[in-house]
């Protein structure tokens, strides 16, 4: 029985599926027989595995001091007051094997986090748990010593006092920081607290 199929050369439906194995062909052929050249040219790659030796020291030798300090004292602080963790535990844990000061330290801040950047902390006025008696530099609008439910406290609490005053001038802060974090903080525990109310961070968790 004689074939229907013949060859019409000619432009019709098929056309655009002929010019697309062409091309595919001609690149086959040029990847395959110019790829020398192709490289020179720089439309290709060497095939081989590049090894680059960019002579870096390791991270954990050359970060500062005082960054691994901050780090370590900000993620404690908060993990042990409102349970919740800046940074990765086995972080912290390294960050405290640090025994010596680098020879050779990172310049600016390593970590990818706003409150690592000096410039983000003075405009967001926060004062992290790495400072000393930090209540003392922090203002969060209240007398200068706050009590709960209307209770009078005077300008120098006393000293069974002075705890609970400073946990409520922490506030100030931790709010900032959990604010920025606020995606990584369950809903319910979220919605469940009044941040409004002078000592959230005892309900926090």
């Amino acid at each position: 029985m004689r074939s229907e199929h013949f060859v019409f050369w000619g432009v019709n439906w098929a056309s655009p599926v002929l010019l697309l194995c062409l091309a595919s062909v001609a690149l086959q052929f040029i990847q395959r027989f110019f790829a020398d050249r192709l490289m020179q040219w720089g439309f290709a790659m060497n095939s081989a595995a590049i090894e680059v030796d960019e002579d870096l020291p390791n991270f954990w030798s050359v970060v500062k001091w005082t960054e691994a300090i901050e780090t370590v004292k900000t993620s404690n602080d908060s993990r042990e007051r409102l349970q919740f963790e800046q940074a990765a535990r086995n972080t912290i844990q390294r960050l405290t094997a640090i025994e010596r000061l680098p020879e050779v330290a990172i310049q600016g801040s390593p970590w990818y986090t706003l409150l690592a950047s000096k410039a983000y902390q003075k405009q967001f006025a926060y004062v992290g748990a790495q400072i000393a008696e930090r209540e003392k530099l922090i203002e969060d609008g209240y007398p200068d010593a706050i009590g709960i439910e209307g209770e009078e406290h005077v300008k120098s609490p006393k000293e069974g006092e002075y705890v609970e005053y400073a946990h409520h001038k922490w506030e100030q802060s931790d709010m900032v920081m959990v604010l920025l974090n606020l995606a990584a903080i369950p809903d319910e525990v979220a919605k469940s607290v009044d941040y409004t109310q002078v000592g959230w961070s005892k309900v926090f968790s």
